[in-house]
């Protein structure tokens, strides 16, 4: 068929069917079956292979689980390194030269605070303040975000479904 304009209409559905025989017209036996190739403008060579919707979805959801996955150690690692650090923070050994001039000055060895101390209790206070304001908010955002992007775009019938409600391939 070649025509300026060409509409094939039908009342319900329409299949382009191939591979429906073993040999030619003439006889001559078909090696290799080709598909259907839909072509707009005559740029043959950018074709690329259609999307198997229902593999789209199934290898979407896995990489989404994945994801889900990585969020979730990264939240337990985290909960640990906290606990390390709190631990760490409470650790401190003693400056003997701190403990000497405290004792000297004012008769006190408790007198002036161990300097490591203060390093340490700040470094791990800042780690916790960071990570509470930032990664956490993060890693729940995207733990609500991974369902809501698989109910938005791999189930049939949403809107933004990624799968047609109505054309299929194989």
């Amino acid at each position: 068929m070649k025509s300026d304009n060409i509409r094939i209409i039908a009342r319900e559905g329409i299949k382009l069917v191939t591979g429906t025989d073993l040999t030619w017209a003439d006889g001559g036996r078909i090696e290799v079956p080709d598909g259907i190739h839909l072509i707009a403008n005559n740029t043959k060579g950018e074709q690329q292979p259609m999307v198997l919707g229902d593999n789209l979805v199934t290898a979407l959801k896995g990489i989404i689980e994945h994801v889900d996955m990585v969020a979730s150690t990264l939240h337990c690692f985290l909960i640990s390194q906290l606990n390390y650090n709190i631990k760490v923070a409470q650790h401190y050994h003693i400056d003997p030269l701190s403990k000497a001039l405290g004792l000297v000055a004012v008769q006190n060895k408790d007198a002036i605070p161990d300097l490591q101390s203060f390093q340490t209790h700040a470094a791990a206070f800042k780690f916790a303040i960071d990570t509470i304001k930032n990664t956490y908010p993060n890693l729940t955002f995207q733990k609500i975000q991974n369902p809501l992007m698989e109910a938005k775009y791999l189930f049939k019938g949403s809107r933004n479904s990624v799968l047609s409600d109505w054309n299929t391939l194989n």
